[in-house]
């Protein structure tokens, strides 16, 4: 074998996934995968989300050596790359990892015996590895752009790789790679759906402060329609899906896109649906009608905080009136809502707080997704709270819980969050709250302003 390439992503060590069980196969690998395919490596790619351990990734170093494996992952899934790079430095094989989370670690990479860390798209730049570490072309590592490697105790890069203008040159993922069956079972037993997921392009052109843009920088890339549509056409056919999630950062930002993408459906008479992501200053009626016509069911907003200031304070780019205004177009459509809210994100105080649980209440979003900010490395929201009582990892992959010296102590921002959800399944529900709603509610009002008064953050 040529390369293997894996994720440290695993399921098990999860346990709050592994209750929501939403799973859905690692499509940047999958992406490398297909590249060293086209190029004509032997490779193979091992998935290891249902893995409960990494017994197979060992049995297969051993049993069919590759020459080069390449380790994509994730800033929670820090502890499991590294152990499978040094497995397969224990081994004899070449290292290379990548991925978000590496480039901000590389000592610690290093240290586990990677040969390298992959900075930016890792097609080209794995391409050229396999290259040199798997035939007999003569290549100097600092012809490789893209790639920092220790020399000696010093370290070195060989500078910045140029992004791939043309998604389309790229081959679609390769799904005959990956256990879709586990994936399809999964969904069916935990919600009695099957779904994947695609993505139409790469990055995000804001700025907000907690965005990593490690891998694919401050740019924002499309594939085309017709080329996107042809793989959602492919997953229809093989796999009788149910619905689709739509992975971009945004996949509202183009109505000219988003224009061509409904014609090109309509033309093929191809019926999907599908959940997606987007921003409130994106959405308009005339995107709203697309998006329901083309079998949207759901769209996600990062809408964060109901306080102006920490929105400025995150560089999220909107004002409030942009939520209440969006959510008003999106009552007018068949279309659910999810807001996605961050707490702790300083200066939040008490009182942001009870603007966020305000705004909740007042919208009504059909869903809400409450998380504790997490400052990922190499963020300007990293640089700014990285330092006493700083954990450089959560423990348990998903775990949610502040890792940074937050204005008050966790227990306040438990109580903050089912308030939050408390208001937000009233508001989906759109009925009288029962008594146990209102003891609720106080519960949490109440444990929220005392453990204001009375806690410190770590």
């Amino acid at each position: 074998m040529d390369v293997l390439l894996t994720q440290s992503y695993l399921i098990e060590r999860d346990p709050p996934e592994k209750r929501i069980m939403r799973p859905y196969p690692p499509l940047g690998i999958m992406y490398l995968a297909a590249f060293l395919k086209e190029e004509g490596f032997n490779i193979r790619l091992l998935d290891n989300t249902f893995e409960i351990n990494l017994d197979k990734f060992k049995s297969i170093i051993q049993e069919e050596k590759p020459k080069l494996v390449g380790i994509s992952s994730v800033e929670i899934c820090r502890g499991t790359a590294l152990e499978i790079c040094r497995i397969a430095k224990e081994s004899g094989c070449k290292v290379v990892m990548g991925g978000c989370d590496p480039v901000n670690c590389r000592d610690a990479c290093f240290d586990s015996g990677a040969d390298w860390v992959c900075d930016g798209e890792g097609e080209i730049t794995l391409s050229q590895l396999a290259s040199m570490v798997c035939t007999n072309k003569q290549l100097d590592i600092n012809e490789i752009p893209g790639i920092y490697y220790r020399n000696g105790e010093a370290e070195s890069f060989t500078g910045k790789r140029k992004l791939v203008d043309d998604l389309d040159s790229l081959p679609m993922p390769d799904w005959r790679f990956v256990p879709v069956e586990k994936y399809i079972n999964a969904w069916q037993k935990a919600h009695g759906e099957t779904a994947l997921a695609v993505i139409s392009s790469r990055g995000c052109p804001h700025g907000c402060t907690w965005c990593s843009r490690n891998v694919f920088g401050r740019t924002y890339r499309r594939r085309g329609v017709e080329y996107f549509v042809d793989e959602i056409q492919l997953l229809r056919n093989k796999f009788n899906l149910d619905y689709l999630w739509f992975a971009d950062d945004s996949f509202t930002s183009s109505l000219k896109w988003l224009e061509n993408f409904q014609q090109e459906l309509n033309a093929r008479n191809l019926k999907i649906t599908y959940e997606c992501l987007g921003r409130v200053d994106e959405i308009s009626g005339h995107k709203a009608e697309i998006l329901e016509k083309t079998g949207c069911r759901l769209i996600w907003f990062g809408v964060e905080s109901g306080s102006q200031r920490i929105l400025d304070a995150m560089n999220k780019g909107f004002k409030l009136e942009d939520v209440h205004q969006t959510r008003k177009i999106m009552r007018d459509s068949n279309i659910r809502v999810g807001f996605f809210i961050m707490l702790g994100y300083p200066p939040e105080d008490i009182n942001d707080v009870l603007a966020t649980v305000n705004l909740v209440r007042e919208t009504k979003p059909e869903q809400v997704g409450v998380s504790v900010a997490y400052p990922i490395a190499g963020t300007q929201f990293y640089n700014q709270v990285v330092g006493d009582g700083f954990d450089e990892a959560w423990k348990i992959t998903g775990e949610n819980r502040p890792i940074f010296k937050t204005r008050y102590a966790p227990v306040f921002y438990r109580f903050a969050r089912r308030l939050i959800l408390k208001h937000a399944q009233l508001g989906s529900r759109q009925s009288t709250p029962s008594l146990l709603d209102r003891i609720k509610l106080t519960i949490y009002s109440t444990g929220l302003k005392i453990t204001s008064i009375v806690g410190d953050g770590k």
